[in-house]
């Protein structure tokens, strides 16, 4: 797949060279993944708080807090001209409420992955 396609599954998604999905592997193929893939990465990791917290790996009151900071991340992402401030506090928010879930370490590297995404690209 050329780098840049994405193709979004049920439990996982294929952006460019990167495979980001239950585990949230996100390497850095052939050019990485850039400022255009950060709104899908907020979509998968918010998917897999969702499905985290109704397989009760996540306590309700974690995910949806965690949900809801994605949540307004994704609409900041998707603004013309996306504030990079905002977008930090947010991610960070999430990254900080799912800190303390062991099983949900995958779902931090992402939003440590997404805090590198905006610091990069906005």
């Amino acid at each position: 797949m050329p780098n840049g396609d994405m193709n979004i599954h049920q439990n996982h998604a294929v952006i460019g060279n990167n495979y980001i999905g239950q585990n949230f592997y996100i390497g850095s193929g052939v050019g990485g993944i850039d400022q255009r893939d950060l709104i899908p990465l907020l979509e998968e990791i918010r998917l897999n708080i969702v499905g985290l917290q109704k397989t009760g790996v996540i306590d309700d009151e974690k995910a949806i807090e965690a949900k809801h900071k994605v949540e307004l991340a994704e609409v900041e992402a998707k603004k013309d001209e996306p504030a990079k401030k905002t977008l930090l506090e947010r991610v960070t928010g999430a990254k900080m409420v799912l800190e303390s879930v062991a099983s949900a370490s995958n779902l931090v590297i992402a939003l440590t992955k997404a805090t590198d995404l905006i610091n990069q690209y906005f």
